[in-house]
């Protein structure tokens, strides 16, 4: 994706006025930033990390700044400071934050010990493809401003890089539905499957990482699915309460498994990605297990967290089969 990144910053550096020349300009810090603006603008980013904010195991981005020569005070924009030698286990954009705020290419991956992010706040977060490249993998994204960060990146993923992927559904026949949600699905395919990561289930962690558990993988394909159009009432991400996750997508009332995972990716035969429930336990997971394990329909699950953080939404799961009949949405294919 070709997100204008670290471009805001070289623009920022580089823009000129007509008349005057270049804008003069700002150098601020305190006890744990250092920070560029310019005189015109009314946001500042932070460059640079102090000693202090180097040491700080929680390091929680600042509000606001003021330069203490004219008294004028810098919303803080972004982080595109190197974060090499921070101690950091938790970075935190607080609930009060007052602007927008950009995590740009590569910042985070020198900050070696950190294992969360937490977005509070429910302004805009903007970040890229490389942000989280060499992060560690244990990381763990929370807070409520996950849903806003993930609904921005997929959205613009699709408009810069797939905008034939945007479709009006409601337009669309079923054949031609299945086409599209199966192109979304190879989005994520080549994701690695990662058991081993300490929050793979966590769909915004699979989705920036590019790697998770299965179920974190669905649910990556999920928020590429809503972004495309899909509507949000007719898939759901569901799992056999074991190990494995997927997503189930409904047509006419019959919902038909869809799993960007584990699925078989077939360019000639796309519609066949779409399994009916029986098929998916008797090729995909009773072989998986071991060809002496039957999967039990009755303990599947449908997920009501939407990406599974620790204390976003409670019960984070509830028994498939009774979430279908008590809301009238319909039965398995």
């Amino acid at each position: 994706m070709k997100f204008f990144g670290a471009f805001v910053f070289v623009t920022l550096l580089n823009l000129v006025s007509v008349k005057a020349g270049p804008t003069p300009s700002v150098y601020l810090n305190d006890s744990y930033f250092n920070y560029y603006a310019q005189e015109e603008f009314t946001e500042c980013y932070i460059t640079g990390l102090t000693s202090k904010a180097k040491n700080t195991r929680s390091l929680t981005i600042t509000s606001s700044v003021k330069d203490q020569s004219t008294g004028k005070r810098y919303n803080v924009g972004g982080l595109m400071a190197d974060l090499t030698g921070a101690k950091a286990t938790k970075i935190t954009i607080p609930s009060g934050h007052p602007c927008s705020f950009s995590i740009y290419d590569n910042v985070l991956k020198n900050a070696k010990y950190l294992k969360e992010l937490k977005i509070a706040t429910s302004k805009e977060i903007y970040v890229y493809d490389n942000t989280f490249t060499g992060v560690n993998q244990d990381i763990d994204i929370t807070g409520k401003g996950v849903n806003n960060m993930v609904k921005r990146y997929t959205k613009k993923y699709l408009q810069e890089n797939l905008p034939e992927f945007i479709q009006n559904y409601s337009n669309l026949s079923e054949y031609d539905t299945r086409i599209s949600l199966y192109n979304i699905a190879k989005i994520v395919k080549d994701y690695q499957i990662n058991l081993s990561m300490a929050h793979g289930d966590n769909g915004a962690v699979a989705l920036f990482l590019k790697q998770g558990s299965t179920l974190g993988i669905n649910r990556a394909a999920y928020y590429f699915a809503l972004a495309s159009g899909f509507p949000e009432k007719d898939i759901i991400v569901a799992g056999d309460n074991l190990q494995h996750g997927f997503c189930l997508v409904n047509f006419n009332r019959k919902w038909y498994v869809y799993d960007a995972a584990k699925g078989h990716y077939n360019d000639r035969e796309p519609w066949s990605f779409f399994q009916n429930i029986n098929d998916y336990m008797e090729h995909t997971l009773n072989p998986y297990y071991g060809r002496l394990f039957k999967s039990d329909l009755n303990s599947f699950v449908v997920y009501r967290a939407k990406y599974g953080y620790s204390g976003e939404a409670n019960p984070e799961k509830e028994n498939l089969k009774q979430w279908l009949s008590k809301n009238n949405k319909g039965t398995l294919a």
